[in-house]
């Protein structure tokens, strides 16, 4: 998968810029990192974990999931002798960390006794952040150079402006091509959107 050096170097050669003279990876690195966070709104990733009860405890720590969403939670789950259907019970959650189980009877704290957990997640990108790998698609690494570069185009715009320099191109030109820019990474963001939309009813594969 696409690490983050590869990333900055896409977006480098997208700007014609492969030296680094516009824009430093520095600040690749800053449009990749908002352009990630834009991606795993429209499209987040899909997850599943399996976390261990504690007996007598109904609330349960997902803090480590980075979960934007709980989708569906199955409980208690038996690896070795799942049910079927699986079992539902209601839950709520008490803060972004959180989740209280709402069951008839509290959680045994047994290997027979788990939590089955189906999430959203943010995208991560290998190397930013720490994160360990990239969990992007294809398409979904070439939005964000399209989304990066796109505001790397607006800034450059925006540096210009009231400046005198050496480049060939006018002020002008430049918020043309900056907007010509966005309105490209707009289309790409609601061409997903349709996409996932129409998609929404499809069977879908989970971590």
């Amino acid at each position: 998968m696409t690490a983050l050096a590869d990333l900055i170097a896409l977006v480098a050669a997208d700007l014609q810029d492969p030296a680094y003279a516009q824009w430093s990876s520095d600040d690749h690195e800053a449009n990749i990192r908002r352009a990630l966070a834009h991606y795993s709104t429209l499209n987040p990733r899909r997850a599943v974990a399996v976390l261990d009860t504690v007996a007598g405890e109904r609330e349960v720590d997902i803090t480590a999931l980075g979960a934007l969403e709980i989708v569906d939670l199955w409980y208690p789950w038996d690896a070795a002798a799942p049910a079927y259907p699986p079992p539902r019970p209601p839950f709520s959650l008490l803060d972004a960390h959180t989740l209280y189980l709402e069951t008839d009877s509290a959680p045994l704290g047994t290997a027979a006794d788990e939590l089955r957990l189906f999430y959203l997640a943010p995208h991560t990108i290998e190397n930013l952040d720490g994160a360990a790998a990239t969990t992007l698609d294809d398409a979904g690494a070439a939005l964000i150079v399209l989304l990066a570069t796109a505001a790397a185009a607006m800034q450059r715009c925006q540096s210009t402006i009231g400046r005198v320099t050496v480049s060939n191109w006018t002020p002008g030109q430049l918020l043309d091509w900056a907007k010509v820019r966005q309105a490209q990474a707009d289309a790409a963001c609601e061409a997903l959107r349709r996409r996932l939309a129409s998609a929404g009813d499809a069977r879908v594969g989970w971590e």
